[in-house]
């Protein structure tokens, strides 16, 4: 009877079956993760199986830093099954190695992750220096070196010089990898000269091209499965500040596979691409210069292996490796108010989804064509959005957060359905299982005082 009050006093107007739908939705949220000495992170990869049946995940203790995450495990999405899939050898605090940030393979049942120096040569586990680790999705053990490492010179074409990070499986043959990249000889170099030269970029690697490198002393270098460069370039901040008005950027950053075979040209081909953020340098109207976040596509050539026209694709103690030939980035916004938010795709690479700001200055889902168009802004919550967009299968709809519920929004009408208690705590990390049907998220969970991050998964109901 109380409910009964409340709900004529205030939710007349509300379609029940809407309401029934809507509560039904809500009740299918779960936990399948449940440890108060293990934190959980999905840290926004693909965290699903090529079947749906299992997530993976990172083992980072709550509040600290990739370099103590000592696994990376899977859990079972019905049973909560939990399998170790790799433990990092004599991990030691402070040092290393740091094993992290994982994610399942789209075509295979194989994993990779961050994995920073063994620490028997005493190397500490830095941005610089990390490198993409594939080990089987069965727990059966077995790494395998993604990216080849050279930091000694002669560099060695099709290997790189730093760490590699995000690692995002993919593209039309499901054996290239995107990663977002640091370069250590260049940061070397930069503090060697008083410069700024420590500069995210972007890099991809195509696996079934072996890269062998010599070994070094220090036990820096390693080889590789996969043939490894650099696609966009980045520019000193000191120049750019120098030299403003032009569209080159700092920092490459929050990068997807366009679609899962590219975008389609105008011709009809096919085109290999990564979607990202780049950071800008503009005046900002006092005399000084800011950052300025706008969205970049990178056009990437089936052939990664021809030196192109800036410089050797392994780089020189002075510079940084250059993109191969026919690599093309291209600035798709121009926005007063920025762009921000991990940039993602649709399936068929029609359109890109990225968050910038209303009228009113709240965050909100916007896409854009990766050819160039006027963006479009798909979301008007009054609150804004709490997470970038995730796109479903059907290229139709994505999920996102909305006053700490997870949403379903069709993209056409920007109808949206909550399909996660508000009252549970923010989520975050959001992942899609491959057909579709459930969305897996990290939230917070307290117990005994101890905070740890916990995964949860719920049924999709679309709007």
């Amino acid at each position: 009877m109380v409910f009964r009050g409340w709900f004529n006093m205030h939710c007349r107007h509300l379609i029940f079956p809407f309401l029934v739908m809507a509560v039904s939705s809500m009740a299918s949220e779960r936990q399948i993760t449940n440890d108060p000495n293990t934190n959980c992170v999905l840290d926004y990869n693909h965290n699903f199986s090529p079947d749906g049946q299992w997530l993976v995940f990172d083992t980072r203790p709550f509040d600290r830093d990739i370099l103590y995450s000592t696994s990376v495990e899977k859990v079972h999405v019905v049973t909560g099954e939990r399998v170790v899939l790799y433990r990092a050898p004599d991990p030691v605090p402070d040092l290393g190695p740091g094993v992290a940030a994982v994610s399942y393979f789209p075509l295979r049942d194989e994993v990779i992750f961050i994995h920073g120096p063994f620490t028997r040569t005493r190397l500490k586990y830095e941005k610089t220096r990390r490198t993409g680790a594939i080990v089987p999705g069965d727990g059966s053990g077995g790494v395998t070196w993604a990216d080849a490492r050279d930091v000694t010179p002669p560099f060695t074409p099709g290997a790189l010089r730093g760490g590699t990070h995000r690692h995002d499986p993919g593209g039309p043959d499901g054996r290239w990898i995107g990663f977002t990249y640091d370069d250590q000889v260049m940061a070397e170099y930069g503090r060697k000269v008083g410069r700024d030269l420590h500069l995210r970029t972007l890099g991809v690697t195509h696996l079934g091209a072996p890269v062998t490198v010599d070994e070094d002393s220090a036990g820096e270098n390693r080889s590789g499965a996969g043939f490894s460069v650099v696609v966009v370039r980045v520019t000193p901040k000191d120049e750019l500040d120098a030299n403003p008005g032009t569209d080159a950027i700092y920092r490459a950053q929050d990068d997807q596979w366009v679609g899962r075979r590219g975008y389609r040209k105008p011709d009809g081909t096919w085109q290999l691409a990564r979607g990202f953020i780049g950071v800008m340098r503009v005046p900002d109207g006092r005399g000084e210069m800011r950052d300025h976040d706008e969205v970049f596509v990178v056009d990437i050539p089936d052939d990664i292996t021809r030196r192109g026209p800036n410089g050797p694709l392994e780089g020189t103690e002075t510079t940084f490796p250059s993109p191969p030939a026919g690599t093309t980035q291209r600035r798709l916004t121009h926005t007063e108010r920025g762009c921000f938010g991990l940039v993602r795709s649709a399936s068929d690479g029609s359109a890109l989804s990225f968050l910038s700001r209303d009228e009113n200055g709240k965050p909100q889902v916007f896409t854009i064509s990766p050819l160039g168009s006027q963006m479009r802004q798909v979301t008007s919550f009054p609150a804004g959005v709490q997470e970038a967009a995730r796109w479903l299968p059907d290229d139709r709809h994505f999920v996102t957060v909305v006053d700490h519920q997870v949403v379903v929004v069709e993209i056409g009408t920007g109808h949206s359905r909550p399909l996660t208690d508000s009252e549970r705590g923010r989520p975050f990390g959001l992942v899609l299982s491959p057909d579709g049907r459930l969305v897996a998220f990290n939230r917070t969970v307290e117990s005994g005082g101890a905070k740890t991050n916990e995964i949860f998964v719920a049924d999709i109901v679309l709007p």
